[in-house]
């Protein structure tokens, strides 16, 4: 480690920022869970996600790796919003399942898909991962059939007013670790960037027993 390497030794955050977005977009999110929670945070690029999303959950493990090693940490939760939040779980549950992630918390994900996917995912290379998110392909089948792995929480806010991803296409459905919020009347940036969608991500990342495997437990939902 280097002299001048920070040391963060309490668990930090990833963050992961959405298709086609600069993680630039995420600077708002991560001040406020260092000034809020006092926890560290770490903006791991992703790409655009415009390739395949698998490819881009292994370029997220190794940079979760190597921070790892140069800063001292064990494990991470990761906050992702929208596809991010895809990349996220397949990291979680195919490549880490636990090793270092113990909680992904996806802001408005289309677990269930998107209708519109098919059509855009003839944009070429422009549009090649939107294929993925088409309702029941290949990808989302494997990642709503895949356990969260012992000891680690898999965390779905949805928003009622978003058009983007609706809020029955942002459910993960249950099992042991899978935990449903509704944030209420939040659109798709605003449960990125709003108060409403951030007392929610500061419920997921502080309230213990959600893994897989602990005593059962429930975030709070909006009223």
């Amino acid at each position: 480690m280097g002299r001048n390497q920070p040391l963060l030794l309490e668990c930090p955050v990833v963050l992961v920022q959405g298709y086609g977005c600069h993680p630039r977009v995420l600077g708002p999110l991560s001040r406020r869970i260092r000034s809020a929670l006092g926890r560290p945070t770490l903006c791991l690029s992703s790409g655009l996600g415009l390739g395949d999303l698998r490819d881009t959950a292994l370029t997220l493990v190794d940079a979760i790796e190597t921070a790892s090693r140069g800063c001292g940490f064990e494990r991470v939760d990761v906050v992702a919003h929208s596809m991010g939040g895809l990349v996220a779980t397949y990291m979680l549950k195919c490549l880490d399942r636990g090793r270092r992630v113990r909680r992904v918390v996806a802001l408005a994900t289309p677990f269930g898909g998107a209708s519109g996917a098919r059509f855009a995912s003839l944009l070429g290379p422009l549009g090649g991962s939107l294929a993925q998110i088409a309702p029941d392909s290949r990808l989302l089948r494997l990642l709503a059939g895949s356990p969260v792995p012992p000891g680690s929480a898999l965390i779905s806010i949805r928003g009622s007013h978003d058009r983007l991803v609706p809020a029955d296409a942002a459910r993960i459905g249950d099992g042991p670790g899978h935990h449903d919020v509704d944030a209420g009347p939040c659109g798709h940036l605003q449960l990125l960037l709003g108060a409403r969608g951030f007392a929610r991500i500061e419920e997921a990342l502080s309230t213990p027993g959600l893994e897989a495997g602990a005593e059962p437990r429930h975030v709070r939902t909006a009223a």
